[in-house]
């Protein structure tokens, strides 16, 4: 039996970023646990304990089996990268063509709303950039610009260990190919909406309803990953405020609530997120899981499945 005096308390997981790694370090907020690791000339599954292979039959929903991304990307990365190079450029020239389409003015709607009057002169210092370097171009021009900008595959085959964000050295830019991402939350038996930066804000409203939702992991844009757990302990931010998480801030966690989360998400800006759901009830039982359920009730949350 855990008395008062003996009970251990209960903490929020944070990891500061190292290398490359935001994306690992994002979806581990979320699982509030180290689930994703990075060893070097090891497989996909490890044993938690010594980094070592598991055995023959292992699962990833195994709590003793951490996920090697180190092994995901040496195999798979750069093919992936390749595949969503074409994907990002699409939708950074779309964006860009949408910004272009009306320049920023004071006296509009949106910057007479206080919350938004003193982003003006950076929106339209923004609009002016893109003006002077885009205007009048299609989106196939500014595809070409974007692709001249972010290299070849010269550049990319020189990643010493596979795939772009998971590398250690090199000119990586920081992500983990949104397939590795929809092949983990699988793995893990987890469900998840994918969304983007005309979508998040619908989709997160009705993310945030669902009883299992765990939080979100977030592609801001120029390969850097961020997140938003749910389940983190109430001494860190209290249980009416939202959270995000950035390894490479100090503090690692940013309290909002849910208005000032909206903005703060919105100015990453988020190019691509991923809502994660726990609503299998064989889905891997991570920290977050475990405290999700807690506050449901364990039968409660079986009978809903």
């Amino acid at each position: 039996m855990t008395t008062r005096k003996n009970k251990v308390k209960e903490v929020s997981y944070k990891e500061r970023q190292v290398a490359h790694l935001c994306g690992c370090h994002a979806f581990n907020h979320v699982l509030q646990e180290q689930k994703l690791v990075w060893i070097p000339n090891q497989p996909l599954l490890v044993i938690s304990s010594a980094g070592k292979p598991v055995n023959d039959g292992a699962s990833a929903k195994d709590p003793d089996v951490k996920i090697n991304a180190w092994a995901f990307c040496k195999e798979q990365g750069l093919a992936h990268l390749r595949a969503q190079k074409m994907e990002y450029l699409e939708l950074d020239a779309a964006r860009i063509l949408r910004n272009l389409a009306e320049e920023p003015k004071l006296n509009s709607a949106y910057y007479k709303n206080p919350a938004y009057t003193a982003d003006f002169d950076r929106d339209l210092k923004f609009w002016k950039a893109n003006m002077t370097k885009f205007g009048g171009k299609t989106k196939a021009e500014i595809i070409a610009i974007l692709d001249k900008e972010m290299g070849n595959d010269e550049t990319l085959e020189q990643l010493e260990e596979g795939g772009i964000g998971c590398t250690m050295s090199g000119p990586s830019r920081g992500d983990i190919p949104y397939a590795w991402f929809r092949r983990m939350f699988e793995m893990l038996g987890y469900d998840y909406l994918e969304t983007d930066d005309l979508t998040w804000k619908k989709d997160f409203r009705t993310a945030i309803k669902d009883k299992t939702y765990l939080g979100m992991v977030i592609n801001q844009g120029k390969w850097h990953y961020v997140s938003s757990p749910k389940y983190v302990v109430g001494g860190d931010c209290p249980s009416s405020k939202f959270v995000l998480a950035d390894s490479l801030d100090k503090q690692v966690f940013e309290c909002y609530g849910k208005r000032g989360l909206y903005k703060a998400t919105d100015s990453l800006p988020l190019t691509r997120a991923f809502f994660l759901f726990a609503r299998d009830a064989g889905a891997y039982e991570s920290v977050a899981v475990k405290r999700m359920r807690k506050k449901l009730g364990r039968k409660k949350y079986t009978r809903r499945m």
